[in-house]
C-alpha cells in the first residue's frame, strides 16, 4: 500500500491539489514477481476491507485470464493483513483466498523492493507529471487505466530479466498464452462513493 498524498515524493502544490480535491489517499498495488506485472486499486480509507477486496478481484482477475497456478500475494506487514501476527495473516489467507487458490505470505521486513520500486516508478512518472490534471477522482481512473496499460505492455524494464522488454513480453517469453488483456487490470476505487 503507498500513500499518494506524500509531500517528500510529489511536493506541496501536488499533495495540496490531491487533498483539496479530496482523490483516494491510498493506492493498493500488486505486483508479479518475475515479469514485474502490475495492478493498481485507490481507496480513500486503509483498511482490512479494502485490502482483501482489492486481492479478491486481483485473483479472479488472474483466474478469468487463464492463470490458474495458486498465487501467493507478498504482504508488507501492514495491519490491514495481519500486522506483525502471523496467525492473523493466515487466518485471512485461509478464509478469504484460499478458495480463489491464493494466500498471503509474509517475507522478512525489508524484502518488498521491488514494490517500493515500482511505487517510486509511479511517483515519478504518473503522479508528478499527471496529478495537478487530475480533477474530479473519476479522472484518476481514467489516468491510472492508461499509465497501467503503458506500464505493462509498453514500457521498458531494466530490472533483473527484463532486458529492456515491458512485462507483457516477458511474461509471453516465461510461457503465458492467455489473453493480452491480463495486463489491463481496470484500477478502482473500492468503497468510494464518488466512483
Amino acid at each position: 500500500m503507498k500513500e499518494i498524498p506524500h509531500q517528500g515524493a510529489l511536493g506541496t502544490l501536488r499533495v495540496t491539489h490531491w487533498r483539496r480535491r479530496r482523490l483516494p489517499a491510498h493506492q493498493w498495488t500488486a505486483c508479479e514477481g518475475r515479469a514485474r506485472l502490475r495492478f493498481p486499486a485507490y481507496s480513500s480509507a486503509l483498511n482490512r476491507t479494502h485490502g482483501l477486496a482489492f486481492l479478491v478481484l486481483v485473483a479472479m482477475w488472474l483466474r478469468a485470464h487463464g492463470v490458474e497456478a495458486p498465487r501467493v500475494f507478498q504482504t508488507d506487514w501492514g495491519q490491514e493483513f495481519g500486522g506483525d501476527n502471523p496467525e492473523h495473516t493466515q487466518r485471512l489467507s485461509e478464509q478469504f483466498l484460499a478458495p480463489l487458490q491464493a494466500g498471503l505470505a509474509r517475507y522478512p521486513k525489508g524484502h518488498n523492493g521491488q514494490v517500493e520500486r515500482s511505487h517510486r516508478t509511479d511517483d515519478e512518472a504518473f503522479y508528478w507529471p499527471y496529478a495537478l490534471r487530475i480533477q474530479p477522482p473519476e479522472d484518476l481512473l481514467r489516468h491510472a487505466g492508461r499509465w497501467v496499460v503503458f506500464y505493462n505492455m509498453l514500457r521498458p524494464h531494466y530490472g533483473a530479466g527484463m532486458e529492456g522488454r515491458p512485462p507483457l513480453t516477458v511474461l509471453k517469453h516465461l510461457g503465458y498464452t492467455g489473453p493480452d488483456t491480463l495486463t489491463a487490470f481496470p484500477p478502482f476505487a473500492p468503497g468510494h462513493h464518488q466512483y
